[in-house]
């Protein structure tokens, strides 16, 4: 559990994977969340290092490419930035380590999971203990709310896969291809690095807060 990369000397591991632009989205939420609102908030030394030049927090748009530099030049509770952590961790590619795709496990949690289980134990599955494990953490069970429905203040702020759409400029479509495109590749979430012409230099409709 936690941000560790699988290790050679794991026997048995499950890799859960995320589109790396959901996860940078998402944490920006998520390291935010206890920053006062409102114009010059008083930040701790360590936000003013992981929020350069922050004026703001609802200013998304103009914050959002400073954190992501940030980020990957010095991760949070990681020695390694997204791009990275994945590379290292899809390159043990062995019996007993099961990749587990976040968004696979929102569209079909009962199949990935079960998958998961008997990728890294050999053995079958019980359907009844998989569905009752994907019920009593699903995001509307621990959240109380439905996914998609956003709460900022939350540890569990939405739910949802794409969000990036709504937070990425080109100028943090750039950047972060620039330390995670091959990855991004790896891990299935693009066919190439075309993508990042397709993100508006504005930014996605909720890049402003």
């Amino acid at each position: 559990h936690g941000h560790e990369t699988v290790r050679p000397c794991d026997q048995h591991a499950a890799y859960v994977v995320r589109d790396g632009r959901d996860v940078m989205s998402s944490l920006y939420f998520h390291l935010t969340r206890h920053i006062p609102e409102g114009d010059r908030p008083r930040l701790s030394k360590r936000e003013k290092k992981m929020f350069p030049g922050l004026v703001n927090k609802a200013d998304v748009q103009t914050n959002f490419p400073r954190f992501l530099e940030q980020q990957m030049r010095d991760p949070f509770a990681s020695k390694f930035h997204w791009g990275a952590h994945v590379e290292r961790s899809l390159a043990q590619k062995r019996d007993g380590v099961a990749v587990v795709r976040y968004d696979q496990l929102l569209a079909d949690g009962p199949g990935e999971l079960t998958r998961t289980i008997e990728a890294i134990t050999g053995e079958e599955a019980d359907p009844e203990r998989v569905g009752w494990t994907i019920e009593k953490f699903s995001f509307a069970r621990q959240s109380g709310r439905k996914a998609g429905k956003e709460n900022r203040t939350s540890f569990l702020r939405k739910g949802t896969t794409g969000d990036w759409r709504n937070h990425f400029s080109r100028a943090s479509a750039e950047i972060f291809d620039r330390y995670c495109g091959e990855a991004l590749i790896a891990a299935g979430y693009e066919q190439d690095r075309l993508w990042v012409q397709g993100v508006p230099a504005g930014g996605g409709g909720g890049a402003t807060a």
